[in-house]
């Protein structure tokens, strides 16, 4: 704030320069010391004051008069450059805060920094700013977002989000938001099976330019989603394209300002139509792959258009004796897993027991397990199974790769059953079984094939798991899933040596 008041103090120092020296109002001669008029007269002297009129500059050609509205002009921007002097050095954000909302969008997008804190406090204010200073604020906010070469300022990235959230961002805003704030990058596991042309896929988005003020550490996660379309994908240079398959879909997700970890990432498989009778094993080929990104917001019926992005990668095509995922049989990294990846209890859903609950039209959570290892050496591939009695049912799969260590925490492994809307009620009733039992087995059986999909995972340990007496926790609704996630599971079943020994990997259709 300091230089607005020195930028009045020189304004009212021109200002005031100009009206002291005033307008013309009279031309023709006259003394310069009494301003007598002496048009006419052919005296030595002044008639009116005496004065010598034959020393240099003793006459003058014109009479002005000085302006009284600029000088009073030139008074109360001297004042206000003062007062704005002696603000700035006390507290410039009770001047901003007294101001009305146009005035500080305007100051914030000029960047007074005191400005866009008292904008930030104002986007969830009730009432809200008007729809032309909200645009305004938005338009500022995604311009700071655009200029890469200044560092990034997280307020901005709160007023984004909020109007975001709000629902106040246009499809055009929306869509700069999001190509100017995420980095998107995308890998392939670098070798495929000569004839089976399943290859693995990543696509990482990493939130470069996003993040905002939050009071949750796990940052925002908008109802707006981010979908990746396969436009085209094959060999640079030989025949053959990839066959069409789900577009990966995540979360467009706001990182809290503290947070170091900005980057979510979705797994895929691309898989190749080839003539592998013109393919050899050990060839070198180059895959490419041609994405259009799209953000869904919350209740919009078509995705807004972002980008097109392309990315492109060597492939080596291994030979008729080299697997793409290998199996391991190191007796102690099987003790190890067997001593050390614990299991909580089995937490159970229910949600038809909330008479406010109506099906989704997605995959509803019934069932979640989590287990944990301090260190996980080598990768895991299989099916988890639900054992009570003589009776199973597949849970899901583990499919975790050996470098997924968080911190202090160790490996956090999650493992959901995600049902149908359709079939809730065939899952309640099983879900009812297992809660009034109070306990289940669980069963981990490898199933390395299951690894090609992902690409942290190079090698799998052929290893069977057995969990007896399981607690089973009626956990109630959905929404309780992510509370189970965050750090209140309690890991305490540690796995049985199994009653026969692993099947045979190599046996595995």
């Amino acid at each position: 704030m300091h230089w607005i008041g020195l930028a009045l103090l020189l304004a009212a120092v021109i200002i005031f320069s100009l009206a002291l020296r005033g307008r013309v109002v009279a031309r023709g001669r006259f003394c310069r010391k009494c301003r007598f008029d002496l048009q006419g007269l052919d005296r030595p002297t002044c008639p009116e004051c005496g004065g010598d009129l034959d020393r240099p500059k003793a006459t003058r050609p014109s009479i002005r008069r000085a302006s009284r509205l600029g000088l009073a002009a030139s008074g109360v921007l001297i004042l206000l450059a003062g007062s704005l002097t002696v603000l700035a050095a006390t507290s410039t954000a009770r001047l901003v805060a007294a101001l009305p909302d146009t005035p500080v969008v305007l100051l914030a997008r000029a960047g007074v920094d005191d400005a866009v804190t008292e904008l930030v406090t104002r986007t969830d204010r009730t009432p809200p700013m008007e729809p032309r200073n909200w645009t305004r604020a938005v338009n500022a906010g995604l311009a700071h977002q655009a200029r890469t070469d200044q560092a990034w300022d997280f307020r901005w990235g709160t007023v984004l989000s909020q109007a975001l959230l709000s629902g106040r961002m246009s499809e055009e805003q929306i869509a700069s938001y999001v190509a100017n704030g995420y980095e998107i990058d995308a890998g392939f596991r670098d070798r495929v099976a000569h004839g089976d042309g399943r290859i693995a896929m990543s696509i990482r988005y990493e939130a470069a330019r996003l993040s905002a003020q939050t009071p949750d550490h796990n940052g925002i996660r908008t109802p707006a989603k981010l979908r990746f379309r396969l436009i085209n994908a094959g060999w640079t240079d030989r025949e053959g394209r990839a066959r069409p398959f789900d577009d990966p879909s995540g979360t467009l997700w706001i990182p809290p300002a503290s947070s170091q970890f900005r980057g979510r990432g979705m797994q895929g498989l691309l898989e190749m139509d080839t003539p592998w009778d013109r393919v050899h094993p050990g060839e070198r080929l180059r895959l490419f792959a041609e994405f259009e990104l799209t953000v869904i917001p919350e209740h919009a019926n078509e995705g807004v258009p972002v980008g097109v992005h392309r990315f492109e990668q060597e492939v080596r095509v291994l030979g008729p004796d080299e697997p793409v995922i290998t199996v391991s049989n190191d007796p102690e990294i099987s003790e190890h897993i067997r001593s050390n990846l614990r299991a909580a209890s089995l937490k159970a859903f229910l949600p038809m027991l909330n008479p406010d609950a109506q099906p989704e039209p997605h995959a509803v959570h019934m069932a979640y397990v989590m287990f944990s290892i301090e260190h996980l050496p080598i990768g895991l591939a299989g099916t988890l199974t639900v054992r009570l009695g003589e009776e199973e049912w597949p849970l899901g799969q583990i499919n975790s790769g050996s470098q997924q260590i968080i911190g202090g925490m160790g490996a956090l492994i999650g493992v959901p059953w995600r049902v149908e809307p359709e079939h809730i009620d065939e899952a309640a009733g099983v879900v009812r079984r297992w809660i009034d039992a109070g306990e289940v087995d669980l069963v981990f059986r490898p199933e390395p094939e299951l690894a090609i999909g992902n690409l942290a995972i190079d090698q799998v340990q052929n290893i069977e798991l057995l969990y007896e007496r399981v607690r089973v926790e009626h956990a109630g609704f959905p929404g309780n899933t992510m509370t189970y996630i965050q750090g209140r599971a309690r890991f305490t079943a540690s796995p049985h040596p199994p009653t026969h020994p692993p099947p045979d990997p190599a046996a595995t259709p």
